[in-house]
């Protein structure tokens, strides 16, 4: 049963974050934002993917739809709040959710091969260049 929006808005939020005057809310049926004094919303239902870009405070959340929403965050806030949203996907999905690594991520694991030399400085420079997209 949906609730209507009046009561919808009084349930508490699993995760919420501020940055720049930027408040962000992820409950179990939405993700709200309000920036400026614009509040934005998009449904839990309605989410593709959440990427984790490299070198930018923010994430970005891609819907079926085809939208692509930019939710400014905090760098240390990144990733808990991408967690918090992708929580909510796999609860509303009913399927577990297998969240991808970051290209940093991937970079830094990289490094760490390069170091015990199973891969060598050459393949190392090609990998970054894909990953960081240079």
């Amino acid at each position: 049963m949906e609730l209507p929006a009046n009561d919808r808005n009084m349930i508490e939020p699993t995760f919420q974050t501020r940055y720049l005057g930027t408040h962000i809310f992820v409950y179990a049926d939405r993700v709200d934002w309000k920036v400026l004094g614009k509040s934005h919303s998009i449904p839990i239902a309605s989410i593709a993917s959440v990427d984790l870009p490299p070198l930018y405070n923010g994430i970005h959340v891609h819907t079926t739809g085809g939208k692509r929403y930019i939710l400014p965050t905090g760098r240390k806030q990144k990733q808990p709040l991408r967690d918090a949203i992708v929580e909510q996907l796999a609860k509303t999905s009913g399927t577990p959710i297998v969240a991808a690594t970051s290209n940093l991520d991937e970079l830094k694991k990289l490094a760490q091969l390069k170091a015990a030399g199973v891969v060598t400085q050459e393949e190392f420079d090609a990998k970054k260049k894909e990953l960081l997209e240079l």
